[in-house]
């Protein structure tokens, strides 16, 4: 898993891609990578050496994807009956209102009944011909009915008190009128970052296992690039060119990415 739902960090990975059709985007800096070096992997291979031999092949190589577009998979959930197509759809969109619910300052538990009464409130609708694509984008469709959900659950707490979890030293109460264009840009920063995970999910069906392993270790858990080293069996030079190819492979995905999305 590349971080907890409820506790989103999409600061961690970054790197300069935007789609300016849908305002998408993600910013990074790039480390400037030393000359890799030469070490030997336990195996007796040298992994710098490897990545090197795939560069120019994986440099030029046509990046297709397959995930589905949200035209085709709406086009799907026309048939109640197509359960994979209804399964894409939760596996897609669960996890940014779940995010979402938990920056608001739902329980996991909390979070997880508001996703499931969003996404049976989304196929009610949907199958009752009420969403109309050419009047919104289906992101923000789908905000409007988690933002109900929510807040029918903050409603129904005994307490006006609410904490929220992406300003943990901070306790907001919401006896004045609610700030919707904070929800909102919460509901984006987790629509990026359930993105960003779709894409690496791409990512990782075209570069080496190793490489998107080092890349995980080290961009998103944190690690250092020697105790990432040390585990993969490979130099510290070889993890910081990791983070670069696979950073270099979002920039390229991300807009396509937002476009499908």
């Amino acid at each position: 898993m590349l971080g907890s739902l409820c506790r989103p960090s999409p600061d961690r990975v970054r790197c300069e891609a935007r789609d300016d059709a849908t305002g998408l985007g993600i910013t990074a800096a790039v480390p400037q990578l030393p000359v890799p070096g030469r070490r030997a992997d336990p195996s007796g291979h040298s992994y710098d050496d490897a990545l090197r031999s795939r560069a120019v092949s994986e440099e030029h190589e046509a990046v297709s994807l397959t995930t589905i577009t949200s035209t085709r998979l709406l086009d799907g959930l026309k048939d109640p009956k197509d359960r994979p197509v209804w399964q894409q759809f939760v596996d897609r969109y669960r996890p940014v209102i779940v995010g979402y619910a938990c920056r608001r300052g739902l329980s996991a538990e909390e979070a997880e009944d508001a996703a499931q009464e969003t996404l049976l409130g989304f196929s009610k609708a949907y199958l009752d011909g009420k969403y109309d694509r050419d009047k919104g984008r289906l992101r923000k469709w789908l905000f409007g009915i988690a933002h109900n959900q929510i807040s029918d659950i903050l409603r129904r707490r005994p307490h006006d008190e609410v904490q929220v979890a992406d300003e943990p030293d901070r306790t907001r109460f919401f006896d004045q009128q609610p700030d919707e264009d904070r929800w909102e840009k919460l509901w984006e920063e987790e629509w990026r970052l359930a993105l960003l995970h779709d894409c690496v999910k791409e990512v990782e069906r075209t570069l080496h296992s190793k490489t998107v392993e080092a890349f995980k270790l080290f961009a998103w858990q944190g690690w250092a690039a020697k105790h990432v080293a040390d585990h993969l069996g490979m130099t510290e030079n070889a993890v910081y060119l990791a983070k670069y190819k696979v950073l270099k492979r979002i920039q390229e995905l991300l807009p396509r990415m937002g476009e499908t999305w």
